[in-house]
């Protein structure tokens, strides 16, 4: 896959980008990676999920993750996902209806496609 003039670190602008799709493509193609799978399901495994739970995931990007934790935590918990970028959001809500119907499940805009946030940070509390 070919950079087409955009830096990988830029996912906190994504809106301002020359070619948003590139970066939706990028997250596409990293699920293809080997290994990949093996990782997500580990940081899963290490939340300590359950139902019930409530998360916060900032930095979702197209929401993948938000949407396989809401299945995990179940219809007592509850999952939001929040990117700065409205492009991503868009692109999320794209999927399939019966991820959109989940009704533990939001996914939302937050700050500026300018500010500064890194790499999606889940955030799992206990359940009140």
């Amino acid at each position: 896959m070919s950079t087409r003039g955009e830096d990988l670190t830029r996912f906190s602008a994504v809106d301002k980008s020359h070619d948003p799709r590139f970066f939706i493509e990028f997250l596409e193609l990293r699920k293809t990676v080997e290994g990949e799978r093996e990782v997500k399901d580990l940081i899963i495994e290490l939340l300590g999920l359950r139902p019930g739970v409530q998360v916060l995931d900032v930095g979702c990007g197209l929401g993948d993750d938000a949407r396989e934790i809401a299945g995990i935590v179940g219809a007592s918990g509850r999952v939001v996902g929040i990117d700065p970028s409205e492009t991503m959001i868009a692109e999320s809500k794209k999927e399939p209806l019966v991820w959109r119907s989940l009704w533990n499940f939001r996914l939302a805009t937050c700050g500026s496609s300018g500010s500064r946030m890194g790499p999606s940070i889940w955030f799992a509390p206990t359940a009140y």
